[in-house]
């Protein structure tokens, strides 16, 4: 496990730009170098991500995790590729006071995307290269491209991957000989149902709105799991429902500045849940980062 550990952490400490970048820096470090998992299979795990609500690029890495070394795996490559922005996000919010005027991250950060837009240009190239093996499959990506570009919510996720879907079966009855990167993996890890996970899970869900009312913290873990549990898309998609959850736990100002911070480290960005909790439970930052973030994590 201490090579999950190792490879995440490492890759925790320059993975800037964001869910899209992420995926491309996983491609070539567990695909193309280390073939810890083969092209289809990751292919498979990334769509799978994209379906689910949560941080798509914290679950593929848990995917790989898994896929190396079972629930330890998923465990130590969660932990690996979170701590360092978790880190650098808890120490900006406890130094936020000097932080007041954020202006002048917009500079750095601009810095950072150039990275990520290069590294994203790769992915898709090296990526296409491989997977897009016919006319069909060129058609099917340029039309989902289109509707991506243009569509916005739930319905611009989940839409192109279920009608991807439906085309790739109906064609498999009528071509017989299938590539790598159109039929279905035969050797993702059959993973059995975990009722004791699943009912843990649940229990949180339904059972910390009652308990937020009494502690602060319980609500501070009450709004990063709720928030995780619930939206698609990423980073960027869950604003729109925290900010209002946040509402007297932290000014309008700190919320911002968590966001410009999260796109400044590298890391997955909802680790902007380990600056929010730091702010929002003053008494004991640390304890708050922790646990905004474990909520926020937990929930996937």
């Amino acid at each position: 496990m201490l090579s999950v550990f190792w490879h995440f952490l490492v890759l925790g400490l320059y993975s800037f730009g964001g869910p899209a970048a992420h995926i491309g820096y996983f491609q070539r470090a567990f695909v193309e170098d280390k073939k810890w998992l083969t092209s289809s299979e990751f292919n498979q795990a990334v769509a799978l991500c994209q379906f689910l609500p949560g941080p798509a690029s914290s679950q593929l890495g848990m995917f790989i995790g898994y896929k190396k070394g079972h629930y330890l795996g998923a465990l130590a490559a969660f932990v690996g590729f979170t701590l360092p922005s978790f880190a650098l996000l808890t120490i900006l919010a406890i130094m936020s006071s000097s932080l007041s005027d954020s202006s002048w991250l917009d500079a750095v950060i601009q810095a950072a995307k150039l990275l990520a837009v290069i590294v994203v240009a790769d992915a898709l190239w090296g990526m296409g290269k491989k997977n897009i093996t016919s006319k069909t499959t060129f058609f099917v990506c340029l039309l989902t491209a289109i509707w991506v570009y243009f569509s916005v919510g739930l319905l611009g996720q989940i839409l192109p991957i279920l009608a991807a879907a439906a085309i790739g079966y109906a064609l498999s009855f009528v071509k017989k000989g299938q590539n790598e990167a159109t039929q279905l993996p035969t050797q993702l890890p059959k993973v059995k149902p975990n009722l004791v996970i699943l009912s843990c899970f649940c229990i949180l869900l339904v059972g910390m709105p009652f308990i937020a009312n009494i502690l602060l913290i319980a609500n501070i873990f009450n709004i990063f799991y709720q928030a995780g549990s619930f939206v698609f898309g990423g980073g960027h998609v869950v604003l729109p429902l925290l900010q209002p959850m946040m509402d007297g736990l932290v000014e309008p100002d700190k919320f911002l500045t968590a966001y410009a911070s999260a796109q400044l480290v590298p890391g997955p960005m909802f680790t902007m849940a380990s600056y929010l909790g730091a702010a929002a439970y003053t008494t004991s930052p640390i304890l708050g980062s922790f646990v905004a973030t474990i909520a926020g994590g937990d929930s996937n």
